[in-house]
This record gives C-alpha cells, structure tokens and sequence, in this order.
C-alpha cells in the first residue's frame, strides 16, 4: 500500500476501487471525510529517508565532487523542470 485515500460514502464504483487496491491505494470511504482521523506510521515502518533528505544529500555530493559535469547536468535539469512547472502555472491563470 502506497497511499491512503478517502472517498466522500457512494462516489467510487467498485471498479474504482478494484483499480485503485490494485495500484496500491488504500481506498476508504466515509459519510462525512472530514472527521476521518488519519495516522502517519513511525517507524520503523515510516521511510529510512524522506524527499527532502535526498535532495540535502544529493547536493551535498554534488557540492563536494571534484567532476563538473554531474554538476551542470543537475542543474540544467532542475531548471528545465521548474521552468515547465512556471509555464504550466502560467497557461492556468
């Protein structure tokens, strides 16, 4: 199970649902979604390491490497994303 999903009681199909367990989704549904009470698992189930712990290291072994190009192909990269991510933004204001 990858995530956890609540379903305002009667709007999944049971096809929905069928596709959703199969991709990992823990679909739940309920009468009123907003006084379902969630838990974020500690560990050790809960993750060795979060997104932003990835990004810290990755620039730090970035910042300390002697070889340029790993350097300029992240940065490139991470500025073709944020730039289509901006454009993205744009064309839905």
């Amino acid at each position: 199970m990858n995530q956890v999903i609540v379903f305002p009681r009667g709007q999944l199909s049971a096809e929905d649902k069928a596709s959703m367990r199969e991709m990992g989704i823990a679909v739940v549904e309920a009468d009123d979604p907003s006084k379902v009470v969630t838990v974020i698992p500690v560990a050790p189930s809960a993750p060795v390491a979060n997104p932003d712990d990835l990004t810290m290291a990755l620039l730090h072994g970035l910042s300390v490497s002697n070889w340029d190009e790993p350097k300029v192909l992240f940065v490139k990269e991470l500025h073709r994303r944020m730039l289509a991510r901006e454009k993205t933004k744009a064309v839905q204001s």
